[in-house]
């Protein structure tokens, strides 16, 4: 009988955990699926009215503040093992740009999608592992 209220607590907490953050991990990484991952490229300027030199590409992905919230407390080794698997690689690095307001003038002018980004996967993710290292993310 121990057991049976154990597992039925820890089915309440894990429950109201999961209520708490409004998505369950899977609508969370399903974000990171390279299939379903909707992005935009876009171009920021010091000037609103109109474009000017000094403008910088960004990222731009609709975000929920549950799902912001759940990726920027990951670790290191969260994002690069979601860097090194086929399925999230693409995804990952968008997200990754969305995240940190990085400069995405290489979407503009190598890649515009996962098959054109392969060849720079490596250096992205030896990017990442730098920028992850350097802000102390890599627990």
């Amino acid at each position: 009988m121990s057991i049976f209220r154990g597992l039925s607590f820890l089915i309440v907490v894990l429950f109201y955990a999961s209520a708490a953050t409004g998505q369950d991990n899977s609508s969370i990484l399903n974000i990171l699926n390279n299939d379903s991952i909707k992005y935009k490229i876009i171009l920021k300027t010091p000037s609103v009215k109109e474009p000017a030199p000094g403008g910088v590409f960004r990222v731009w992905i609709k975000l929920p503040k549950e799902s912001k919230d759940y990726f920027i407390t990951r670790d290191s080794a969260y994002w690069i093992r979601h860097l090194a698997d086929s399925n999230t690689d693409w995804a990952t690095n968008l997200v990754l740009y969305y995240l940190t307001t990085e400069n995405a003038g290489a979407f503009n002018l190598l890649y515009k999608d996962r098959k054109s980004w392969l060849p720079y996967k490596e250096g992205s993710i030896e990017k990442w592992k730098n920028w992850l290292h350097k802000w102390k993310l890599d627990k």
